[in-house]
């Protein structure tokens, strides 16, 4: 609800503040706003779900998950590994965020960019940084080259051995990375979505902190204090909060 607002990010999820958002534009809270007003009460405003590997495009940050799900490694500016790249999103955010200045580096080959239209489609979009060699691409991403050779060796042989030595990573390892030209994105986390929002009762009805009902206030989707999957809430408290106005409005009659 509030993802795209970097003022309520650093009030209510401090751990995500300067980071970009991969949420829509329009996700900065205005309702909230406008609910706090007439004496609405909030909940839950602590709680997020982050995304772990965001690019910043300049324009906007976009997920670039598909990138790790497709084969790529994630390095430090040391150009180590430092965690399996498909961990629990609580577990990956952390451990990007706990990096030098909170960023880490996707590092992969030709071979994970042939295996989907969506990483031709971030290549073309200018998303990658490409060079022909390991070494050449550590240079153009300011990551140390020996080690970043020495991190690339340990995961092929990995690959080889049909185990990651180094992280257990056990899903999506598509590629040995030697096959130029090689790629490589810097990212971090970015905050993607917030559940809180505005108190309500059974009937999607707002209240204050007391759980007085505001009337003729209703909250539905992201604007309400939820948890749960976007959709659903969407839905479900939208019909909810529906037929609780149709019902208030017929009694008025």
């Amino acid at each position: 609800m509030s993802a795209s607002n970097p003022e309520l990010v650093a009030k209510y999820t401090p751990m995500w503040a300067g980071y970009p958002s991969t949420a829509s534009r329009g996700a900065t809270g205005d309702a909230l706003a406008m609910a706090t007003k007439v004496g609405a009460a909030l909940g839950q405003m602590d709680r997020s779900g982050p995304q772990t590997v965001a690019y910043q495009t300049g324009n906007g940050a976009v997920s670039l998950t598909n990138v790790r799900y497709n084969g790529a490694i994630l390095v430090n500016e040391d150009g180590n590994r430092f965690v399996n790249e498909l961990a629990l999103t609580p577990i990956l955010g952390k451990a990007i965020k706990d990096q030098k200045d909170g960023h880490a580096y996707l590092i992969f080959d030709q071979a994970s960019v042939d295996r989907a239209a969506l990483m031709k489609k971030y290549k073309e979009a200018g998303y990658f940084v490409e060079a022909p060699t390991l070494d050449a691409l550590a240079k153009k991403l300011g990551i140390n080259a020996e080690n970043l050779s020495k991190t690339v060796a340990a995961y092929q042989k990995g690959m080889d051995d049909g185990v990651d030595h180094e992280f257990g990573r056990k899903d999506s390892r598509f590629s040995r990375i030697d096959k130029a030209p090689y790629y490589g994105a810097k990212i971090s986390p970015a905050s993607q979505t917030t559940y809180g929002g505005v108190k309500i009762d059974l009937k999607a009805r707002a209240v204050t902190e007391t759980g007085k009902v505001i009337p003729g206030l209703y909250v539905s989707g992201e604007a309400a204090s939820q948890y749960g999957q976007g959709v659903s809430i969407g839905v479900i408290l939208g019909k909810l909060a529906a037929d609780t106005a149709a019902e208030d409005i017929a009694k008025m009659k």
